[in-house]
This record gives structure tokens, C-alpha cells and sequence, in this order.
């Protein structure tokens, strides 16, 4: 009886491990190299009490190839979601390519009534459409939170080769129902990897803005967003570059800019040399203008949209 006592204890405390809280992370392209032992460590302070699963897939390939591979693991996120205990239990954190995943399983689950605790995005490098969006908000019992941060180099690649806004460059240009957002600053700290002065007290941050897409950094906005330590952003980044072309003039490739000023990684620049203005926007779109006045009026324009969204939000999150 002893004996029968301590098995039904032991499956009893197996089944309570089996049914609780766990956290499947889906990193993005080109990763299967990376050693996720920083992630891991975050993620468990993050998520104390759940199991932490990385599920590392066929990422390391060219980039239309890593798009179809993409595309065939929503079948196995949403097998090992059913399978689990507690499917209610799960949270689902996708970044980059990842993040695409994280946003197909939605829908897929959505088409069988599956929900899980929580889908998260980090820097994903998708474009998702309204019904992508409403599989999100049926799926996830939390609210989902999405980190973007416009300095991601990395999503500028993703946005000349697929021409559109990434949800991990821009975010929702707008607040929705069931959705938290929050935009990831690329700050020196931890982030630098290599930073050159030019001669005339420029700095330049290619590599510091490229290793802003590292999932380790978007993790550390997570953890501050979770403890309540980051406020909630909104920004139509699109909208901005319609402000941009206002007035703009044929491309004048001609070297020779300086920026003289620059606001939330917007530059404006001038030529004194057969003079000329041009805006670059964080995407590296580049707009010209032949007139000072016009492109004075389109920065301060877009430097005060920007200003303004923080403001916004904060007054509503007192």
C-alpha cells in the first residue's frame, strides 16, 4: 500500500510539473549556431515558475529558403502547444523570423479554438494583416506584446528586400484592443560593440544599431517592460516619411552632407557645396530638397509627432 502510495505521488507531482506554466521561445534567421544561455538566464527570471524551451529550427539558410522553412515549423509549434499538459499555460515568444512563426501558429490555433497564456514579439520581421492580427488577440489570453525599435539595421535589410514595414521596425502606428507595445531604444550601454568618431564628431553606429536585432537586447526590454519599467509607444513611422516627401526634389547623390541635426535616429543634412537639404528617415530612405525652409519645416514637423506620441501615452499611464 506504501508502495502504491509513493507511485501515485510521483505521477501526481510529474502531472503538476507536465501541467504548468511553460515558455517556448523561437528565435529568428541564421541562429542555430548561438549558444542560449544568456536567453535561457533572462527568460527564467522573467518566468521563474515555467519550463523554458528554445526551439531552434532549419534557420541558417539563404533568405528565401529560411522564409519557407519558416513557414513549415508553424505545423510543429502548434504540435508540441496541443501536446503540452497545459496549453492554456503556454507563452509563445517569437523573435525575428521568429516572430513570422509566432504569428502563423496564431492562426492556426485561432482555426482550432486553441488559446495559449501569452504571445510576445521581439524585432519580428513580419508585416502581419488584420486577420493575423485578430488571430493574436483570440489566441492570447494576456495581451500581446509586441518590442519593436526603429534603429534595428538588421529590419532595415528585411524592408529593401521586402519593401514593406516589418511589425519590429514600426510597430502598430495606433493602440488596439488586447495589444501592449513598447519601442526598444538602442542605448550604449550593453548594446555597443563598435563605435568610430569621425573628424568632425559624428559617430559611426552600424554596428551598434546591428546588434540592437540581438534577441539578448530585445529580452532585456521585455524584462523591463514586464516590471512596468517602460512606457507604452506608438508611432505611424509611415505617416513621418509622407511628411518627409512633402516638397522634396529630384535625388542629388552628390557627396559632400553634413548633418546638422538629428532627433530619434532622423537626420537632417546639409550641402553647402551647389547647396542642398535632405532628410534620412530610419528606414534609409533619403529625401532631397533644394530649399532650407521646406526641409527645416518637415524635420521640426516629424521631431514633434514623435515628442507628442511619448507625451501622449504617458498621460494615459500616469
Amino acid at each position: 500500500m506504501k508502495k502504491l502510495l509513493s507511485v501515485c505521488l510521483f505521477i501526481f507531482a510529474a502531472w503538476c510539473v507536465g501541467a504548468g506554466e511553460s515558455v517556448i521561445f523561437v528565435p529568428g534567421w541564421y541562429t542555430e549556431w548561438i549558444n542560449y544561455s544568456s536567453h535561457l538566464s533572462l527568460l527564467k527570471t522573467m518566468f521563474p515558475a515555467a519550463e523554458i524551451r528554445v526551439h531552434k529550427w532549419d534557420s541558417n539558410r539563404l533568405w528565401k529558403n529560411a522564409k519557407i522553412s519558416a513557414l513549415e515549423e508553424v505545423d510543429e509549434i502548434c504540435t508540441k502547444i496541443k501536446k503540452s499538459a497545459s496549453p492554456g499555460e503556454v507563452t509563445l515568444i517569437g523573435h525575428s523570423l521568429g516572430g513570422g512563426i509566432a504569428i502563423k501558429s496564431a492562426g492556426k490555433l485561432a482555426a482550432e479554438n486553441i488559446r495559449i497564456k501569452q504571445i510576445i514579439l521581439l524585432g519580428t520581421a513580419a508585416n502581419p494583416g488584420e486577420k493575423e492580427f485578430a488571430a493574436m488577440q483570440k489566441v492570447s489570453a494576456s495581451p500581446v506584446i509586441n518590442i519593436f525599435c526603429p534603429d534595428d539595421n538588421i529590419l532595415k535589410l528585411y524592408i529593401r528586400q521586402e519593401q514593406e514595414f516589418p511589425l519590429g521596425f514600426s510597430g502598430i502606428s495606433r493602440r488596439m484592443p488586447h495589444f501592449l507595445q513598447f519601442r526598444m531604444p538602442v542605448a550604449d550601454g550593453g548594446i555597443m560593440l563598435g563605435k568610430l568618431t569621425l573628424p568632425d564628431g559624428r559617430s559611426l553606429e552600424t554596428l551598434r544599431e546591428s546588434a540592437a536585432h540581438l534577441a539578448v537586447n530585445y529580452l532585456k526590454c521585455l524584462q523591463l517592460a514586464l516590471a512596468g519599467k517602460c512606457q507604452e509607444f506608438y508611432m505611424d513611422y509611415a505617416a513621418l516619411e509622407k511628411i518627409a516627401a512633402q516638397d522634396q526634389v529630384a535625388p542629388d547623390k552628390l557627396p559632400g552632407f553634413r548633418t546638422v541635426a538629428a532627433f530619434d535616429s532622423w537626420e537632417l543634412s546639409e550641402r553647402k557645396l551647389r547647396q542642398r537639404f535632405r532628410i534620412t528617415a530610419p528606414s534609409g530612405k533619403i529625401f532631397y530638397y533644394a530649399d532650407r525652409s521646406c526641409a527645416e519645416r518637415n524635420f521640426n514637423t516629424i521631431v514633434k509627432r514623435i515628442q507628442n506620441a511619448g507625451k501622449e501615452v504617458k498621460n494615459e499611464n500616469p
